[in-house]
């Protein structure tokens, strides 16, 4: 264990740097071969409203570059809305230009202003201006005509001003939880969210927990039993509450979001390989597949870890916690809400602590269980301890399908299926077993529908049966979901919905997020939600990255992670009442929309 920590100390580094390892090595690409910049860096364009019958323009012009004063056009995207008469612009730079002869050229910053003349039945209803213009680079390059739309907002304000308000059509449900912390004492707190543990226990978040507690029981050996097994659990469930604790604290007091952190590919990769060292473990092949040198060290952890340590299970259930099941819940993020809003990190850690109890109690009935049942002695003890040696590898292949194509997933699937086939003829030989056989066969057919999926491009290694049913799937599908990276990008959006008077959902995901994936896959892929969704505008905002951008769109609209959904009706106001915040499945995503 002391290994793998310091293994994750020498990582971390990695994970809360803006680029990739990959692109440290490949240096800046945000200037092309010859040096010359993007537009959108070379001509930085703002527009405001000065008050109610001016527009200010302004650009922030790069050292070497300069904008053509003929090639400047302005209106507004919706003419119904008003009308803009001549710029004020300042005098320019003459100067001959090889491409246009005699002009007037800008440097370094031009602000020009325009008077607005508005339609008055349409005076409450957001602007959008369209700005056309062209710019040049002293050395020689010049730049096609550019056109960008941008929202007109009062002076001094951002795009998060103009960020849409919850109707009065009802509270969200992490609204209404945040209420159920500030308005009752700690025992009806530590009650009610326990209670909610309780509900979340099988979810996606917890599943995967259990393979990686049982192997550390199982991992005990001859000391196992019922007390020891419930020890090892309950270790293990505690860490596991603190880490939603400290997650949510540091979430809701900083806006860090320490489950995205983890979820960087060479963390996953580093814990799915401490998965695959555990298991190989449990098969005893630690002398075939490791050198002399590093096996004094392979034994120290598997004897620490999956012997039985109270101390390993906990740092096991902290960093499971954070890296094996990420997730948001409405309790969750009512707790987060609340602290965000009063600074209560008492309260509200208090929640989160009770929240993880009650998502951990199952866990400690599987400690009793399993550690008064597992036998002490015998060929059996050799058979749980395989058992439980698959089922971490398939663990470390659940963690890897975050960060590798869906195609190698079920590839992967497939090939340790086989595995599992090759185990039980194996030992079906020796023992002349034949029901080992038959499950043999019965594996074996599942692994040849999983390569057969594959090819299809099917996704889903839970349900191979999918192939015989559906058509194959066609490279060319696309996501019905526009791509949203920040506030301005939304209010565009919005602005361009109402205009057409359509409603909007907002989806946010990320790859790590399993909620998401299972999302992706059961609801919104589904033709009959995609027909539902026929006449909404979808947008998606991946926070995969987790940069600075998508913690200020989280941040402006009171989101603290995937999978979320945020409903708009087509004056672009948000429904609270509709938001969804966690796992939902195809009939409660449909009755929402309805209601939309």
């Amino acid at each position: 264990m002391r290994l793998f920590l310091l293994t994750l100390c020498l990582l971390f580094p990695f994970t809360g740097a803006g680029a990739s390892p990959l692109q440290s090595l490949l240096g800046n690409t945000t200037q092309d071969n010859e040096g010359f910049l993007p537009v959108e860096q070379a001509f930085v364009v703002s527009a405001s409203l000065k008050d109610a019958n001016t527009v200010q323009v302004k650009w922030e012009i790069a050292e070497g570059y300069y904008l053509y004063r003929h090639q400047l056009r302005f209106q507004l995207a919706n003419p119904a809305q008003g009308k803009l008469g001549e710029p004020a612009l300042p005098d320019g730079k003459k100067k001959t230009d090889e491409y246009f002869g005699d002009i007037e050229a800008y440097y370094h910053r031009l602000d020009a202003e325009l008077p607005l003349t508005r339609a008055t039945d349409l005076a409450e209803q957001p602007l959008m201006l369209e700005v056309r213009f062209q710019g040049c680079a002293d050395r020689g390059l010049c730049y096609p005509p550019e056109t960008v739309s941008l929202p007109l907002l009062p002076a001094g304000s951002t795009a998060a001003d103009a960020a849409p308000t919850t109707a009065d059509t009802g509270a969200s449900e992490q609204d209404r939880l945040a209420s159920l912390i500030a308005g009752h004492n700690l025992l009806l707190v530590g009650l009610a969210f326990f209670g909610f543990g309780l509900l979340l226990a099988f979810t996606p978040c917890v599943l995967p927990m259990l393979p990686i507690l049982s192997g550390i029981i199982a991992g005990a050996g001859e000391r196992t039993g019922a007390l020891r097994g419930l020890s090892l659990a309950a270790s293990y469930v505690l860490a596991m509450a603190l880490a939603y604790t400290l997650f949510g604290v540091v979430a809701g007091l900083t806006g860090a979001n320490l489950q995205a952190a983890m979820q960087n590919p060479w963390v996953i990769v580093g814990f799915s390989g401490l998965f695959v060292v555990l298991a190989l473990s449990m098969f005893g092949l630690y002398e075939l597949q490791m050198p002399h040198v590093l096996q004094s060290h392979a034994a120290k952890l598997s004897n620490r870890q999956q012997g039985g340590s109270l101390l390993g299970a906990a740092i096991m259930g902290f960093l499971s916690a954070l890296i094996v099941g990420p997730c948001l819940a409405p309790p969750l993020a009512g707790a987060l809400l609340y602290i965000s809003n009063t600074g209560d990190a008492l309260l509200g850690g208090w929640a989160l602590f009770a929240l993880g109890l009650g998502m951990g109690t199952p866990l400690l009935a599987l400690g009793v269980v399993e550690g008064g049942l597992l036998p002490r002695t015998g060929h059996w003890m050799h058979e749980v301890k395989h058992l439980f040696g698959f089922t971490l590898l398939g663990v470390a292949v659940w963690m890897l399908s975050r960060i590798i194509p869906p195609s190698v997933t079920i590839t992967l699937w497939a090939v340790f299926a086989l595995s599992v086939v090759a185990y039980l003829l194996r030992t079906g030989l020796r023992s002349r077993q034949s029901w080992r056989h038959a499950l043999a066969v019965i594996v074996a057919l599942y692994a040849g529908l999983l390569l057969f999926d594959s090819w299809r491009g099917q996704v889903d290694p839970f349900k191979p049966w999918q192939v015989l049913t559906s058509k194959r799937a066609l490279p060319s599908d696309r996501s019905p979901f526009l791509p949203v990276k920040s506030m301005d990008d939304l209010v565009l959006m919005l602005a361009e919905a109402e205009r057409q008077q359509r409603p909007v959902i907002l989806d946010f995901y990320a790859d790590w997020c399993v909620a998401c994936i299972k999302m992706e896959h059961e609801v919104f892929a589904d033709p009959g939600t995609r027909a539902a969704m026929g006449n909404i505008l979808l947008l998606r905002a991946d926070v995969t990255a987790n940069d600075k951008q998508d913690r200020a769109l989280l941040k402006a609209l009171g989101v603290y992670g995937p999978p979320t959904v945020l409903f708009f009706s087509a004056e672009g106001k948000e429904r609270g009442d509709l938001r969804i915040t966690g796992e939902t499945d195809r009939d409660g995503f449909l009755e929402r929309l309805n209601r939309l």
